[in-house]
């Protein structure tokens, strides 16, 4: 917007591309009239000339240096020019890197500068949600929406702390809300199929994903909270084919591999199940829900001691459910 825009380096490129052609031209004109006539004084302009040019190439290089990364531009703009949109780009950087606490000393900094502006807010907020203060991440959504009551990714934001609270009717306000203001915002659309799952509502929950998926048909998490809506009504082979989805855009997705793994032992495919787990597993080592179901899987498979062994050690990761069930055993 028109009160956030800076000075900024890309808005000299364009312009100065004459002034370098005149540059080069003229330094090329005195480079051959002095070769051609041995004037002393081109010399000397020339002299100068190459010593600006060395000048600038070194400005050029120390320059470039600001470059290298988020927080060293900003800590750039931030030291030449300290408004509130260089600290909150700043502490987004800084956000970037899970260091929130900074992040937030720099939102504060902005807010102080411009405290009429609603993403600061709402960047705020996003700090404290990572850090696991849910009421003050609230209060920050909240203030973003007063200011702002069409921004859409505050809803989408605070919906996702509501969620995680386990307050799922205030979630599907919120994603609705959001989007109602952004008709095509898949991860509101995705975020509303969590928390559909969440209520019951599976029937909607497959729309809202199913949705979010032609909005973004590289969107995995979709692809897998899908998946997830499709074994709760049984439709165990769909699911499986969501995951693989999932799976293909994201081969690290640990957790698309483990709930894999459970359709494939709810259908009977045992060696199917096992191998998912494993890589679950492969992914991630402390993966206490892959041990566990790959435990059942080995005892479905008629092999108790290394389902036991499985179980057992879901058990020592802190799965509650398999310590149950290893103490029966």
């Amino acid at each position: 917007s028109g009160g956030w825009t800076m000075v900024a380096d890309r808005y000299t490129y364009i312009p100065l591309i004459g002034v370098y052609f005149l540059s080069a031209t003229g330094f090329y004109f005195l480079l051959q009239k002095t070769f051609e006539k041995r004037n002393i004084a081109r010399a000397i302009l020339l002299c100068l000339g190459g010593a600006v040019m060395v000048w600038f190439a070194s400005m050029t290089y120390h320059q470039c240096k600001v470059w290298k990364d988020g927080l060293t531009l900003w800590n750039d703009v931030v030291n030449k020019s300290p408004g509130a949109v260089a600290y909150t780009n700043r502490g987004f950087a800084y956000a970037l890197r899970h260091n929130y606490s900074r992040a937030i000393e720099d939102y504060n900094r902005a807010i102080g500068l411009n405290p009429a502006y609603a993403p600061i807010y709402n960047n705020r907020g996003n700090a404290y949600s990572a850090m696991g203060d849910a009421t003050l991440a609230l209060e920050n959504y909240n203030q973003a929406i007063a200011l702002d009551p069409r921004y859409a990714q505050a809803y989408a934001n605070r919906g996702i702390v509501f969620k995680t609270a386990g307050n799922f009717n205030r979630a599907v306000e919120d994603f609705s809300q959001a989007i109602r203001l952004a008709p095509r915002y898949a991860q509101a659309y995705s975020n509303l199929g969590g928390a559909y799952c969440y209520t019951g509502n599976i029937d909607l929950a497959e729309i809202a994903y199913s949705r979010a998926i032609r909005l973004n048909p590289e969107y995995a998490d979709a692809y897998y909270g899908r998946g997830l809506a499709l074994c709760f009504k049984g439709e165990l082979q769909r699911a499986v084919e969501d995951y693989n989805r999932a799976i293909a855009i994201n081969p690290e997705y640990a957790e698309a591999y483990n709930n894999r793994g459970v359709a494939y032992k709810d259908m009977g495919d045992i060696h199917g199940a096992i191998e998912s787990f494993n890589r679950a597993i492969a992914l991630n080592p402390r993966y206490a829900q892959a041990y566990y179901g790959r435990g059942l899987a080995y005892s479905a498979g008629g092999d108790d001691a290394r389902g036991l062994e499985d179980i057992k050690k879901a058990c020592a990761l802190g799965l509650n459910s398999a310590c149950k069930l290893f103490s029966n055993n």
